[in-house]
């Protein structure tokens, strides 16, 4: 899944990876390693960013 999060700043989950570009105001290449069992979550969590929803998480 490819997510644009705002404006020129682009993100994905990809191989236990979060990798993000963002274009504007330089360009900038960001990856975030996840070990096996954080991919599902971040997935999650992105995609909640993506579209604008908050939510409450308890520990």
């Amino acid at each position: 899944m490819e997510y644009m999060f705002k404006y020129d700043v682009y993100g994905k989950v990809e191989n236990k990876e979060i990798k993000i570009l963002e274009l504007i105001p330089i360009k900038r290449r960001y990856v975030i390693k996840l070990k096996d069992d954080e991919v599902s979550s971040a997935k999650q969590l992105i995609d909640l960013l993506n579209h604008g929803t908050t939510v409450s998480v308890q520990n």
